[in-house]
């Protein structure tokens, strides 16, 4: 019974650590694309809010999990 909810314990722990860089990945996109762009000297702002959008969709389905 204890091993059967300490493994229980322990995946979900994993399952929270996976979600958090699933995040963390999706922040890091965000941010190197911003950077790029203000390198660039970019000025498209739809273009980057389109990017943007992306990845924040991408943090949006990390938080929902």
């Amino acid at each position: 019974m204890y091993n059967e909810a300490l493994v229980n314990a322990l995946n979900a722990d994993r399952q929270r650590t996976y979600d958090e860089l699933e995040r963390l990945r999706a922040q890091r996109e965000i941010t190197r694309q911003r950077l790029a762009d203000d390198a660039a000297g970019a000025d498209v702002v739809s273009e980057r809010r389109g990017r943007s959008h992306r990845a924040t969709a991408s943090l949006r389905h990390a938080a929902a999990r």
